[in-house]
């Protein structure tokens, strides 16, 4: 038996790795034909969008396309477009004509710093007051915690942002309402950024650690002497396990929606770069952008189940 779960492990990683690149294969049709199927014409909309000219003539459109290479047949286009996916070349910008990935790594560092910081707060204090929560049940404390982790879920982005603003940077003058680069300056992004992860980690936490908390061995090793504290972090521990998994969830879900919190606090992140891209019909940045966020989004829910795997045991059987 125990051979054939070694062998299985293996097998079971490599089905993942294929449907995952599979997967991206159709993402990556999807993200090309997506632009097309609108019916909009691209290139009369990056010419408006650089010279003005509300009604370009014929001429015009037909430089242009050969300019950008939309003159192609579309299976041309799209083999150019998996080409500069594979080697990392993802062409120049329709509307700035430089390249497009420096621009996408630059913004990319900016998101990422911003939502890693928001889910490392939050996977912190969700486990922190879910577990506590539940070794409480029914207390005060417990039932003001956990009526304010489900009203902060109901709370979006474009509310709860402009509220902090507003608290601390109007009425307190404790931080600054715009920018990126300072501490003091991540402070209100980072937090509006984590609101939301952080009530849903401390429900599900609290949910999860009073299944634990009921079971056989927690009162064992509670009346083997072990202090509270320690008998704490094992239930910790052994309820980390779904935080994981909602953090793959998270984590490209953020980076992509996080164009609200980016365009309110004027960040040059990966969300407000995309969102120009889309306005200004800039097919190479906003088809790269989407990719890359697809990309992340496959990559890290295969580094959560291997994650969850090794924190909990009971995955590997």
């Amino acid at each position: 038996m125990t051979i054939v779960n070694q062998g299985a492990r293996p097998r079971a990683l490599s089905s993942k790795l294929v449907g995952s690149a599979l997967l991206l294969w159709s993402f990556s049709i999807l993200v090309f034909l997506l632009p097309r199927l609108t019916g909009q014409d691209t290139v009369r909309a990056i010419i408006r969008s650089r010279t003005a000219d509300l009604s370009p003539d014929q001429a015009a459109v037909e430089r242009f396309a050969a300019e950008l290479s939309l003159d192609r047949p579309i299976w041309v286009q799209y083999l150019t477009f998996v080409k500069q996916l594979a080697t990392g070349d993802l062409g120049l910008s329709y509307t700035s004509r430089i390249p497009v990935a420096p621009r996408i790594v630059q913004a990319l560092s900016v998101s990422a710093q911003l939502v890693v910081s928001a889910l490392v707060i939050a996977s912190v204090l969700g486990l922190v007051v879910g577990v506590w929560c539940a070794s409480k049940p029914n207390s005060a404390p417990d039932r003001i915690l956990t009526a304010a982790s489900r009203l902060a879920v109901s709370v979006p982005e474009f509310i709860s942002g402009p509220l902090l603003v507003l608290v601390f940077a109007v009425t307190l003058h404790a931080l600054p309402a715009t920018g990126w680069g300072t501490l003091d300056q991540a402070v209100l992004p980072v937090m509006t950024v984590a609101l939301l992860p952080t009530a849903v980690f401390v429900q599900v936490t609290r949910a999860e650690a009073s299944k634990v908390s009921a079971q056989q061995w927690v009162s064992t090793i509670r009346a083997s002497g072990l202090s509270e504290g320690r008998v704490l972090r094992q239930v910790l521990r052994n309820s980390m396990t779904p935080v994981i998994g909602l953090m793959s969830l998270f984590l490209p879900g953020l980076i992509g929606g996080a164009v609200i919190v980016e365009v309110i606090f004027s960040i040059p992140g990966r969300g407000r770069l995309l969102y120009t891209a889309v306005l200004d019909s800039d097919l190479p940045l906003a088809q790269a952008g989407l990719m890359v966020l697809l990309a992340l989004a496959v990559i890290s829910t295969i580094a959560s189940d291997l994650a969850r795997r090794v924190i909990d045991p009971r995955l590997r059987r």
